[in-house]
């Protein structure tokens, strides 16, 4: 497909609040994300000889952002920050909780990141899709390209060991 700059600039308008939130949706961090859009327009202007003209572009666009966040969630060097701070920001205002209980959310969530990031890597990028991003099994299985049963035993041995973890190393109680 040869794109005049016009034509890409369009197509960037169309779909960049779309990229921007799938991005954070999979990264789970704004910087994070807006650097991964960045580099898949990048990508895609490379590219765009090689792009047929019969494709949709923006289908094309959001499989290569999609691509491109999970390698970097799964590269080693990524490392995932949890909760954005304005997560926070809704509990720590709640004044039903009291702040004690606030601050002890707050380290627990941050000792499970801790532990997760220790696992191994197809671990922990099924648990953060699952748990922390919101993903059904059947988007994560899909997304990874694995089998939905896959992602749930996954998810149960990486949850029994997080328990497991939680209890032995931390004198945490578990409770029913």
């Amino acid at each position: 497909m040869n794109m005049d700059i016009e034509e890409y600039k369009n197509h960037i308008k169309k779909t960049k609040g779309k990229m921007f939130r799938s991005a954070v949706k999979l990264l789970g961090d704004y910087e994070e994300a807006e650097e991964a859009v960045q580099e898949v327009f990048i990508k895609i202007w490379e590219k765009r000889d090689t792009i047929r003209n019969n494709s949709n572009i923006e289908a094309y666009m959001m499989t290569v952002l999609r691509n491109h966040c999970l390698d970097k969630f799964k590269s080693k060097h990524y490392k995932y920050r949890g909760a954005p701070v304005e997560d926070y920001e809704y509990m720590l205002d709640n004044r039903e909780v009291p702040i004690d209980k606030q601050i002890e959310y707050i380290n627990a969530a941050e000792l499970i990141n801790e532990i997760i990031s220790k696992f191994p890597e197809r671990w922990q990028t099924i648990i953060r899709m699952r748990d922390m991003q919101g993903y059904s099994n059947s988007e994560v299985a899909e997304i990874l390209n694995i089998e939905e049963n896959i992602v749930k035993v996954t998810l149960s041995r990486t949850r029994k060991r997080i328990r497991e973890i939680l209890i032995n190393q931390y004198n945490y109680k578990y409770e029913h």
